[in-house]
């Protein structure tokens, strides 16, 4: 007999960090017996039915009012006792003003006063996260359990480097606050080629033809856990520009970590 679990995850888009780590996460629970059903809040729409819940929360997910308003109504409806996990990709500090690019909805502290008012675990994917979900549990009182799994990196065995050609990596998930386009990127990837460092830009989510500079390689598209793993292991180093200073989770930075890949990123102190 399988044991039913409800997985809300906040995005239409295929190609994004919180539903690769879901499908990865219902792969794993899978072979344990327990069926996995996907929702996605950005739909609005959700299986009322009992069950044990995943909840996955990335705050610019839910900036939108139509997004907010449907997670707030998942939370509020989640009967007391039941269980619910709360997956935590991100959360900002209180108080938190280093904004860019980013942006912070209106209702971000009713989110987090209904996710540790309602949720019997809340999962915290990084140092940070857990710092600041903790400071907002003293601050709003909840008792809700917190617990540090830090994000797991490569989903794949990473590459055994051996000859393969020095390279910088550049890439992932392309969105505002990592725009290829942006002139501080272009002038990175100008000058690393200009001093016989050859960049590889993969976009996950872009198309090839599209704006950015030229480099050593740029290809797009959605790839196999292996195909992945071995152009993140296979690089030297791998860039993280990001236009913002509060990235508590970044999928890539763990991912490159994990296959002992050097990073180069911005600060986000």
């Amino acid at each position: 007999t399988s044991m039913r679990i409800q997985n809300f995850h906040p995005s239409h888009a295929r190609t994004c960090g919180s539903s690769f780590f879901s499908d990865h996460l219902k792969a794993a629970l899978a072979p344990h017996g327990f069926e996995v059903v996907e929702h996605n809040l950005g739909s609005v729409d959700f299986d009322g039915r009992r069950g044990g819940r995943l909840l996955h929360y990335v705050p610019s997910s839910f900036v939108c009012p139509a997004s907010s308003a449907a997670l707030m109504r998942l939370l509020r409806s989640h009967p007391l006792g039941e269980n619910l996990c709360v997956i935590l990709h991100g959360l900002y500090r209180r108080g938190e003003t280093r904004f860019r690019l980013d942006s912070v909805g209106t209702d971000h502290e009713a989110h987090i006063r209904l996710m540790l008012a309602k949720a019997s675990s809340i999962i915290c994917l990084s140092p940070d996260v857990e710092e600041a979900c903790r400071a907002w549990q003293d601050h709003l009182g909840a008792e809700a359990r917190i617990i540090r799994l830090d994000h797991p990196g490569l989903f794949a065995p990473p590459l055994t480097k051996g000859s393969a050609p020095f390279y910088a990596f550049l890439g992932g998930i392309g969105r505002p606050k990592k725009n290829r386009a942006a002139p501080a990127i272009e002038n990175l990837v100008q000058q690393c080629e200009a001093r016989g460092v050859r960049v590889w830009q993969h976009w996950t989510n872009l198309p090839d033809e599209g704006p950015g500079v030229a480099s050593w390689r740029r290809s797009c598209g959605l790839l196999s856990d292996s195909a992945w793993s071995e152009i993140v292991s296979g690089a030297h180093v791998v860039l993280c520009p990001y236009e913002t200073r509060v990235q508590s989770v970044s999928g890539l930075v763990s991912e490159a970590l994990s296959a002992g890949c050097f990073v180069l990123a911005t600060s986000f102190d």
